[in-house]
């Protein structure tokens, strides 16, 4: 992995806790140590750039008020996954509604599997927002067969 300051990385948080996770954050120095000093992300989900509000997820408050700097091991950080920068979302946008659900929920899938909640609630909360514009129907609505 090449770090570089003001990069964004994935750390790995809550090792030897029963339910580690990972989130997002930013390169804030390099240590020739083997150590990086970092900025983390809100560990509250934020919804992605142009779906707006949340349907399913709670509302925090409190969502970019928090910095938490922390220090790390180069070993605990992991590489973003390929689709998580701005160019990955932007393939998406040519697809068909049916597509960009599948995409959108296969994407929190990876996400969850690493464990990084924050990030995963946002793409479901995507592919979910993508079903509510084009239906009828709301989500949590009441149907009659």
């Amino acid at each position: 992995m090449t770090l570089a300051v003001g990069s964004t990385v994935r750390i790995r948080d809550g090792a030897g806790k029963k339910h580690p996770f990972t989130c997002r954050a930013i390169v804030a120095t390099i240590s020739g140590d083997n150590t990086v000093s970092l900025v983390r992300d809100d560990l509250a989900p934020v919804p992605l750039g142009r779906v707006g509000n949340f349907i399913v997820a709670p509302l925090f408050n409190s969502v970019g008020r928090s910095v938490e700097e922390c220090e790390s091991s180069v070993d605990d950080l992991i590489e973003l996954l390929p689709f998580e920068d701005k160019s990955g979302n932007e393939i998406a946008d040519s697809l068909a509604t049916a597509e960009k659900v599948e995409l959108y929920k296969s994407r929190g899938d990876q996400l969850l599997r690493l464990n990084d909640y924050t990030c995963a609630a946002a793409y479901y909360e995507a592919a979910l927002s993508f079903i509510a514009s084009k239906s009828n129907v709301s989500i949590g609505g009441t149907c009659i067969a």
